[in-house]
């Protein structure tokens, strides 16, 4: 991993694992192993769970290696795999086999979707307790289509998932700054916040209004960028524009899917 400190901002950027993931390792509260799975998809492995969250990769037997799980890795601790909405580069349908080969795994999910089987899906704004972990969605239909974001609360750690919560509109809107204000008010303190950012509508920055707004409404102890499979290299871009702007945090940067981190006391090791 390499670190990188400009205008307050600590940028981390991890250099692609090599061998897959070690779900036996032994962490303390407070603790967390992280592996990007491309796109909005990651992997955080907690004292108490796995938490997969908008996972579309391949589900073969194998090692998480350019970001696919495979169930022997999966095997042994309870999972809980989270789906923010049914656009095709969050959610896989295919996924949802991981049930049939892993014994502990509840589908968390931010809609009702026919034919899904059993599955979680959490009232608006209250906290659920699903396999030990607390769960708070929030829920919106920015796009036509019903979608869900998610706080959980595992193993001593608070994650924020924005799924597709992100904005185009400059300024951001009523709604978009409302579902902010409302996490915030929920969330405590938020270790780990991964966040969809879909840049300047018609120009070439990255962080935009909402993005600026998120940043500052909702502090996290570590941001990490998404929401641009393949085109990774805005992540860093994210990271800059943050230094640019003088904000104080520390950015995970992941290179290409597989890539992996360490929290642990408010920092990446």
């Amino acid at each position: 991993m390499r670190f990188t400190l400009a205008s307050g901002v600590l940028i981390l950027i991890s250099i692609t694992a090599v061998g897959g993931v070690d779900l036996a390792d032994s962490l303390d509260d407070g603790e967390a192993r992280i592996w990007y799975l491309g796109h909005a998809g990651w992997l955080v492995l907690t004292a108490e769970h796995c938490l997969v969250f908008d996972y579309t990769g391949p589900t073969e037997s194998g090692k998480l290696e350019g970001g696919a799980l495979s169930p022997n890795e999966l095997g042994g601790c309870r999972v809980l795999m989270f789906i923010s909405h049914a656009h095709g580069d969050h959610f896989d349908r295919r996924a949802l086999s991981l049930r049939e080969a892993v014994a502990d795994l509840t589908v968390v999910m931010g809609w009702s979707e026919p034919g899904s089987g059993e599955v979680v899906v959490p009232d608006d704004g209250e906290w659920t307790d699903v396999s030990g972990a607390e769960v708070l969605a929030l829920h919106h239909e920015f796009d036509g289509i019903p979608e869900g974001f998610f706080l959980v609360r595992s193993g001593g750690l608070t994650i924020y998932h924005s799924g597709d919560h992100g904005t185009w509109s400059e300024p951001p809107g009523e709604t978009f700054r409302a579902n902010i204000d409302r996490l915030a008010a929920a969330s405590g303190s938020i270790d780990l916040a991964f966040l969809s950012s879909f840049g300047r509508r018609g120009g070439a920055r990255i962080l935009n209004q909402g993005d600026l707004y998120t940043l500052e409404t909702l502090p996290a102890r570590v941001i990490f960028p998404m929401h641009c499979g393949g085109c990774e290299d805005r992540y860093a871009g994210f990271a800059r524009e943050a230094s640019a702007l003088g904000l104080q945090m520390r950015i995970g940067v992941a290179d290409a899917p597989g890539a992996s981190f360490h929290y642990r006391e408010g920092a990446l090791r």
